[in-house]
């Protein structure tokens, strides 16, 4: 968790210095940091030599096509993140990225309700833990302005 932490400040602390003095776009940045990465795991699946498993853990069960529109919802994700970071300070947009799993949970709620199954199961427990994290959210917002 800590070394995650660290990675994402570090990322961010980068873009933001490109972008005020180099004039650094989100996608330029994005795109560019993410060959590097992608380029990193190739070079290391090549290196243990696990191409065949990973070619055929690809075409089962519509892996792919799954992974590609997640890892797209990501990059829009990403790119979103980016351009508040261009905007405002790096806790600010971060703090306000902290609500999303809570979005996510409450449409997953709602959506649930409407009758709609998505095999969650919401009890009493889960409520409550519901409630920290609007408070916890709401305090990261606060402390962060």
């Amino acid at each position: 968790m800590c070394l995650k932490f660290l990675i994402y400040a570090i990322w961010f602390a980068l873009f933001k210095w490109y972008h005020i003095h180099q004039g650094l776009n989100e996608i330029s940045f994005y795109f560019s940091t993410w060959v590097f990465v992608m380029l990193t795991y190739i070079c290391v699946i090549c290196v243990v030599k696990k191409q065949t498993m990973i070619v055929s853990t690809a075409v089962q069960d519509w892996f792919l096509l799954k992974t590609l529109w997640a890892k797209f919802f990501d990059f829009l994700s990403g790119i979103f993140l980016l351009q508040a970071i261009a905007l405002t300070t790096i806790t600010s947009a971060k703090a306000l990225q902290s609500i999303l799993p809570l979005v996510i949970l409450m449409m997953t709620f709602w959506i649930q309700r409407s009758g709609i199954s998505l095999k969650e199961k919401f009890h009493l427990h889960k409520y409550i833990w519901i409630w920290c994290i609007v408070v916890g959210s709401m305090l990261l917002i606060l402390v962060s302005w």
